[in-house]
């Protein structure tokens, strides 16, 4: 949005530089201290898929690379043995430092590429992970996944939470694999959704 249409101007009045140069805040009078979020979503479709590959193709040599890609094209159809190796990999959620490290990996490098750009008006760029409601709308328009997950089925709704179904092992095995995540890369936030059930 152009800043006539994004005026922010009480937080503008928190910065002195803005005071002084009469100036709003989305017109970059505070760009040392402005900041823009970008939003992940699918991290642990993205964690257990690339973990799924690591065991399955690589470390176990059940499939090769291009049966995978065949299956993901297929949608699984006519593929129910691939899609059951993918499905038993490791998965994010379980306290199982083989997929936790990697999701660490994957957030790390993400925040770490990301904050070399900056936002409209010099603002750095600072990262969050989400999904909510889009986890149903963004998951209709991506195909199958190395994880287990069928074309067009949601993403992980939560931002930073195991797929939906896949935390096996009880709420504190989820915090576990949680907590070993550098959080402090997201300092806009991550999302944690966990369910009870009754």
């Amino acid at each position: 949005l152009l800043p006539r249409q994004s005026a922010a101007p009480f937080q503008s009045a928190l910065f002195p530089c803005c005071i002084e140069k009469g100036l709003d805040i989305t017109y970059g009078a505070a760009a040392p201290y402005l900041s823009g979020s970008a939003i992940l979503r699918g991290v642990p479709n993205v964690a257990d898929s690339l973990a799924a590959i690591k065991k399955v193709v690589f470390e176990d040599k059940k499939i090769t690379m291009e049966k995978l890609i065949d299956a993901l094209d297929k949608n699984f159809e006519g593929e129910e043995e691939v899609l059951h190796l993918l499905q038993r990999a490791p998965k994010f959620g379980n306290d199982d430092d083989y997929v936790d490290a990697i999701t660490n990996e994957v957030i790390t490098h993400v925040s770490d590429v990301g904050a070399k750009y900056k936002r409209f008006a010099g603002a750095a760029t600072i990262m969050a992970i989400d999904a909510g409601q889009h986890a149903i709308m963004e998951g209709r328009q991506i195909g199958a996944l190395p994880d287990g997950r069928r074309a067009g089925e949601a993403i992980a709704e939560s931002g930073i939470c195991a797929y939906q179904g896949r935390d096996r092992s009880g709420p504190t095995a989820l915090m576990r694999s949680i907590t070993k995540i550098d959080h402090l890369k997201f300092t806009s936030g991550d999302v944690v959704n966990m369910k009870f059930s009754p």
